[in-house]
C-alpha cells in the first residue's frame, strides 16, 4: 500500500441503463476500487460486492460490502 494515493475520482453512469441494472451495486462496487480492494472471480464470491461481474438486472443485495468484502478491507486496514 505505500506510495498510493488516489487524489481524486469521478464516477458517470449511463442513465439508460439505470432501471435494469442496480446502479447503487456498481456504485458501491466502484468505490470499493478506491480503497484498494480488488475484484473477485473465484465462485464462491459470487454474492460479495466487490466480485468482478456485479451485475445483475434487478439484483440489489450488493448495495452494501458483504463479510467477505469488510475481511479485504480488515486484511489491508487492520481490525
Amino acid at each position: 500500500m505505500k506510495n498510493k494515493a488516489i487524489l481524486e475520482f469521478d464516477m458517470f453512469f449511463d442513465t439508460a441503463d439505470a432501471v435494469a441494472y442496480p446502479m447503487q451495486n456498481t456504485a458501491t462496487h466502484e468505490v470499493g476500487h478506491t480503497v484498494f480492494l480488488d475484484d473477485l472471480r473465484m465462485p464462491f464470491t459470487s454474492a460479495l460486492t466487490m466480485h468482478a461481474w456485479t451485475l445483475t438486472v434487478g439484483e440489489t443485495e450488493k448495495e452494501t460490502l458483504g463479510w467477505g468484502d469488510i475481511l479485504g478491507l480488515r486484511h489491508l486496514y487492520g481490525p
